[in-house]
């Protein structure tokens, strides 16, 4: 326990300073909450040096899965009946994620205020990706709030389901990849100056192999700080052009045409496309404005520019389907499906099911990509173990045909 110094609003113009014992700043923070004030700072009463400006939000990230909860029950709240202001306390209530929890205050604060829950959402914004301002204002203004919270939660579900199949099948070759080259450097670091050893007192002619392993092993054992230094000035370049626009551009140009890797990457940014761009249109958000949060929402920043282009051509009076069709990053199955639906007016529909294709897609591309890297990695790693062995023990041989 602790005494903790906190501000606070309590009213409008009144801000009051209070010293309290609790075990740590949630729990001021629950206090404080509790007692129906609006946080402004905490600090320890007897470290000022650790003040911390809460005004301002958390500063840890939301993750999806949090965001897919809070949506569903937001949606159940306001379906049994419940005032939103009186939902968004329950929820603040009941969530033990910390940062959750502060947004969720902050947010109910603003509704206290007579704020719409979308410019209360759009102030934390850091938290919630644009769709959620777009499809809860069109929600707002349509009447149908409960229904639009309930297909968030279904699209922050799938999102992250997505992800986690992508994450599941990149453990095990990870783990495999970091085995395998801790096993390589303790060989080389550790083993092979041993045998290094014995070589140099039998005063023999050693192998071409032999040699250049042994080359190699001296390098990383006497000159390690080199490899180090490449490694850091490397990742530094590498952060340095990707920072730039076309650093960006590039990058994301090389990885859609890796093989099996682009792949994977392309049906996954096409999955995220139909699957959000087609749950604004059904909620009612207008095209241009649907396609400004979709691009927010793709990562590639190939596929960005090219959504950007198909956004100013639609302002000229083009049609989504025809502008994509002229992009070779977007294959005929999703640019016909457009088509058709642009022309029949069920171009929401016509998304949903391009959406569960490529889902479908998805999986298939990851079982590929983990079938393929697996055998992969063990014979590339099986190939640089089967060296150094191989390295290691032409000299034996060669020493035993001399004796023999």
């Amino acid at each position: 326990m602790a005494k903790y110094r906190f501000k606070a609003k309590k009213g409008p113009d009144e801000i009051i300073e209070e010293t309290i014992v609790a075990e740590n700043e949630s729990a001021v923070l629950n206090e404080i909450s509790k007692r129906g004030y609006y946080p402004i700072s905490i600090e320890l009463a007897d470290k000022k040096h650790a003040s911390r400006e809460i005004f301002r939000g958390p500063s840890k990230r939301v993750k999806i899965g949090d965001l897919a909860v809070f949506s569903r029950q937001l949606s159940d709240l306001l379906g049994a009946g419940l005032p939103l202001y009186r939902a968004l306390s329950i929820l603040e209530e009941q969530t033990s994620h910390p940062v959750l929890k502060n947004v969720l205050l902050y947010i109910r604060e603003d509704i206290k205020e007579g704020q719409s829950l979308s410019d209360a959402i759009r102030k934390q914004k850091k938290y919630f990706p644009p769709i959620f301002v777009n499809m809860i204002h069109a929600g707002e203004v349509g009447g149908f709030l409960e229904s639009v919270l309930d297909d968030l939660a279904s699209f922050c579900e799938k999102e992250q389901e997505v992800r986690e199949k992508i994450k599941s099948a990149l453990v095990y070759p990870c783990l495999m990849a970091v085995v395998g080259v801790l096993s390589i450097v303790v060989m080389m670091t550790l083993v092979i100056p041993k045998l290094m050893v014995m070589f140099d007192e039998t005063g023999q002619k050693l192998p071409l192999v032999t040699q250049v392993l042994i080359d190699i092993s001296s390098y990383m054992q006497n000159y390690w700080w080199h490899v180090l230094i490449a490694v850091v000035v490397g990742v530094l370049v590498f952060k340095r052009v990707t920072h730039t626009e076309e650093g960006r551009f590039a990058r994301d140009r090389i990885k859609l045409q890796l093989p099996i890797f682009g792949d994977l990457i392309q049906k996954t940014e096409l999955s995220r496309f139909t699957r959000t761009l087609g749950a604004l249109l059904k909620n009612g958000v207008p095209m241009l404005q649907s396609l400004e949060v979709v691009v927010d929402n793709i990562s590639n920043n190939v596929l960005k520019v090219e959504l950007k282009k198909a956004s100013e051509e639609i302002k000229r009076g083009g049609n989504l389907g025809s502008v994509l069709k002229q992009s070779r990053f977007f294959p005929p199955l999703l640019t016909n499906m457009l088509v058709v639906g642009e022309e029949s007016g069920t171009i929401e529909q016509a998304l949903n099911k391009v959406s569960i294709t490529y889902d479908r897609e998805v999986d298939r591309a990851v079982k590929n990509f983990t079938a393929l890297l697996e055998p992969i990695m063990i014979l590339t790693m099986g190939s640089l173990v089967l060296f150094i062995v191989v390295a290691m023990m032409l000299p034996i041989f060669q020493m035993n045909s001399m004796l023999g």
